[in-house]
């Protein structure tokens, strides 16, 4: 409720989402999304852009690229614009923020956007659990704890999670992580260093790799 009443007192123009980029020979992200601010909210799509901008690990932005957002469906391809932008990258692990920019007020700013990871014929679906605050809102750091990811291992698949900086680098220099039981009861606690992750910076953990039993 505090969300839908922020969206009447603040006017946002920019719409973002965070999401893990890794692309190899066989990988490409798609960032799918339909366009609900002209068909749901009635704005016209030559007020829109989408910006796609891609950070390496290390926080440098490697492309900053902008196209027109289309009446319906939109689908962009990572792979295709690094080379659009003529960046041969072989291997590349980062974030992307996809930012919605329009020249009249949208509703909400964090964007209903879908990442599907394709590896050959294999695809996975993501909603971004992240953003980028706009200007108009506080930016004072905050703390909080994530949750709800399922811990499933088998051959060849192990748990993992994206952690990303913003602009700022946060003054604690550890995150805790902790593993559940189904009953919520914690089987295993760890803290993992993130001192040397920089603005716009990110890094992909693995829970086998953190919790080597």
């Amino acid at each position: 409720m505090d969300g839908v009443k922020s969206t009447k007192v603040k006017k946002h123009y920019v719409a973002s989402a965070i999401f893990p980029v890794i692309i190899t020979n066989q990988n490409d992200l798609y960032i799918v999304f339909y366009n609900y601010w002209r068909n749901k909210n009635k704005i016209d799509e030559k007020n829109l852009r989408v910006f796609t901008k891609i950070y390496d690990t290390n926080g440098k932005l490697i492309c900053h690229h902008g196209e027109k957002i289309l009446k319906y469906h939109n689908q962009l391809s990572i792979k295709s614009i690094l080379k659009k932008n003529n960046i041969k990258i072989i291997d590349f692990i980062g974030l992307v923020n996809v930012e919605i920019l329009s020249l009249e007020a949208i509703s909400f700013p964090f964007p209903a956007i879908t990442a599907i990871y394709n590896s050959k014929n294999i695809y996975s679906a993501i909603h971004s659990a992240g953003r980028l605050k706009n200007n108009v809102e506080s930016q004072e750091i905050m703390y909080t704890e994530e949750s709800n990811w399922t811990c499933k291992f088998e051959n060849s698949i192990t748990p993992f999670f994206h952690y990303f900086v913003g602009s700022q680098t946060p003054y604690e220099k550890y995150i805790t992580v902790k593993v559940l039981d189904r009953n919520n009861k914690t089987k295993a606690k760890k803290k993992v260093n993130i001192k040397d992750i920089n603005p716009f910076g990110s890094k992909i953990f693995f829970i086998n790799e953190i919790f080597k039993k």
